[in-house]
C-alpha cells in the first residue's frame, strides 16, 4: 500500500510544475522572438528590394528623358530643355549623377540654369537700387573676365558699379576655379549664381554662389546670351571645352 505523500512531496511536485511552466514559457517567449527578428529581416529585405527595383526603373527613365532633352536643347527651347534635364537627373540618385556617363547631361542642365535664370536688367542698373539689390539673390549673371588666383581667394577682373560706387567680386570666388586647377590669370565665360553684396571694410563687394560656378560650352546657350558676336568667342567656346573636358578627366587616366 502506498505510503501518503507528504507535504515535501507535494512542494517538490508544485516546484517542478512551476519549472517546467517556465520553461515551456522562456522556449515560447524565445521562438516568438526569433519569428520577429526573422519577420523583421524579412521586411528589411523586402524593402532594400523594393527600393532598389523602383531605383532601377527610375534609372532606366533617365536616358531617354535627358536625350529628350538634348534634343529641345539643340531645337533652341532651353526652357522646355532644362525641365526635361531636371526631370531626368531627377530620376537618378547622388552616386548615379556623379558618374562620367552623366557628366554631359549635368553639364547642359548647369547651363540651362544659368540661361532661364538669367538676371532681367543690366547688372548695375540692379545694384543701383536698393530694392532690386534684395532680389538679386538667386539670380544668375554670366561673366566673362579674367580670373586670378590670389592669397585670399581669387580676383575676378571685372567691376560692376553701384551708382558711381564700385563693386568688386567677393574673393571667396567658386568652387569652379579649383576644379579648373587655374592657378594663373585665366579668361573665362562663366555663370553663376548672384548673392547679395556686402559691406566690408567700407567697400562693396558682390557675392556669387560658390557652389554656383558653370563653365559655358554650348555654343546654342552661349549665342542666346549674346556671347558669340566674333569668330574668336566661337573658339574660345571651344578652348572651354577642351578645358571642362580636361577637369573631369583624373590625372593619369590616358597613361
Amino acid at each position: 500500500m502506498d505510503e501518503p505523500r507528504g507535504e515535501d512531496d507535494y512542494s517538490f511536485a508544485l516546484e517542478t510544475s512551476e519549472a517546467a511552466r517556465k520553461k515551456r514559457h522562456h522556449w515560447m517567449t524565445s521562438r516568438r522572438g526569433f519569428a520577429l527578428v526573422g519577420l523583421s529581416v524579412l521586411l528589411l529585405l523586402a524593402i532594400v528590394q523594393w527600393r532598389h527595383h523602383q531605383s532601377a526603373n527610375r534609372s532606366e527613365e533617365f536616358l531617354p528623358t535627358a536625350l529628350r532633352g538634348m534634343r529641345a536643347l539643340r531645337e533652341q527651347r532651353f526652357e522646355e530643355a532644362h525641365e526635361l534635364l531636371d526631370d531626368a537627373l531627377g530620376k537618378l540618385n547622388d552616386e548615379q549623377r556623379q558618374r562620367d556617363d552623366v557628366a554631359d547631361f549635368r553639364q547642359a542642365h548647369a547651363e540651362l540654369g544659368i540661361l532661364v535664370g538669367l538676371l532681367d536688367r543690366p547688372l548695375d542698373e540692379a545694384l543701383s537700387s536698393p530694392a532690386d539689390r534684395s532680389l538679386l539673390k538667386g539670380q544668375t549673371l554670366v561673366i566673362d573676365a579674367e580670373v586670378s588666383p590670389t592669397d585670399d581667394g581669387w580676383r575676378i577682373g571685372h567691376v560692376a558699379f553701384m551708382g558711381e560706387t564700385p563693386v568688386a567680386f567677393d574673393p571667396a570666388g567658386l568652387r569652379l576655379f579649383d576644379q579648373l586647377g587655374i592657378d594663373s590669370p585665366t579668361r573665362l565665360i562663366f555663370g553663376a549664381g548672384l548673392d547679395e553684396p556686402r559691406l566690408l571694410e567700407e567697400r562693396w563687394y558682390l557675392r556669387l554662389d560658390v557652389d554656383s560656378g558653370v563653365l559655358l560650352t554650348d555654343p546654342g546657350i552661349a549665342d542666346a546670351l549674346g556671347l558669340l558676336g566674333d569668330s574668336g568667342s566661337r573658339e574660345r567656346l571651344v578652348e572651354q571645352h577642351q578645358l571642362f573636358e580636361s577637369a573631369r578627366t583624373p590625372a593619369g587616366s590616358n597613361d
